[in-house]
């Protein structure tokens, strides 16, 4: 078995002892999940680093209408480009996420392999087309999205349209087309952008926006805000030092 499969064996279980032990456990389900844990590969040591929402994840979406507000506290997450019929204009959205447990990690570390988990929900009354990339849709356009470094602070209770943080688009990851309506979810490698965070001690995490800005591509992901935390995006970092 390859490195990386038995390294994701691992955290698979981790993550299931981890899921079985948070369901017996009473208080908020706001309440931060982010964890820092050993595995034993062989005679490898390494160090997990994971985030699942809560109040050490920051995000929300900005759209291009509504320039003077972002939405923090919609459960969703938005990425794509529709045409508004009301203003007769095209209606981008972006969305940004932050996870503190990156901060954690050492300088020194190597990352060896960094994920981003992130759901569609089953439905939604705020965008009730949910996905426009899927089996049967009248929609033929691509709705891949792209990932990229924020290199400049944001705080989610401020940021919209006019203020978007500084953005280094050297080194962008792809979400791949979504192949569902609803319920889908997608599995994301960043170690790359994760490692110069780390390197740098600069983490003001991600802006996801659709690869190609033109109607009709959407995407719809949970937020950090979604009451059900197994399906809030979710970081997960294996490193050594």
């Amino acid at each position: 078995m390859k490195p990386k499969t038995l390294l994701w064996a691992a955290l698979f279980a981790l993550l299931f002892s981890c899921q079985k032990e948070s369901t017996t456990n009473s208080g908020s389900s706001n309440a931060p999940s982010d964890s820092d844990t050993s595995v034993q590969i062989g005679k490898d040591t390494f160090r997990v680093a994971s985030a699942a929402g809560g109040k050490l994840v920051q995000d929300i979406y900005a759209n291009s209408l509504d320039t003077y507000e972002g939405l923090s506290r919609v459960n969703l997450l938005l990425i794509g480009c529709e045409h508004s019929d009301l203003s007769d204009t095209d209606l981008i959205y972006r969305s940004f996420i932050r996870f503190s447990v990156v901060d954690s990690i050492p300088q020194n570390a190597t990352i060896i392999e960094a994920k981003l988990f992130l759901t569609t929900p089953p439905s939604s009354q705020l965008i009730p087309h949910g996905n426009s990339s899927y089996s049967g849709s009248p929609n033929t356009q691509n709705n891949t999205a792209l990932i990229c470094r924020v290199d400049s602070a944001w705080d989610e209770k401020e940021l919209n349209w006019l203020n978007q943080p500084r953005i280094d688009t050297a080194a962008q990851v792809k979400i791949f087309r979504s192949d569902k309506e609803y319920d889908w979810r997608s599995e994301t490698d960043i170690t790359q952008l994760v490692q110069y965070q780390v390197s740098h001690k600069q983490n003001y995490g991600y802006r996801i926006t659709p690869a190609v800005e033109k109607p009709y591509r959407m995407m719809l992901l949970q937020s950090s805000d979604t009451g059900d935390k197994f399906i809030r995006p979710k970081i997960v970092v294996y490193y050594k030092l």
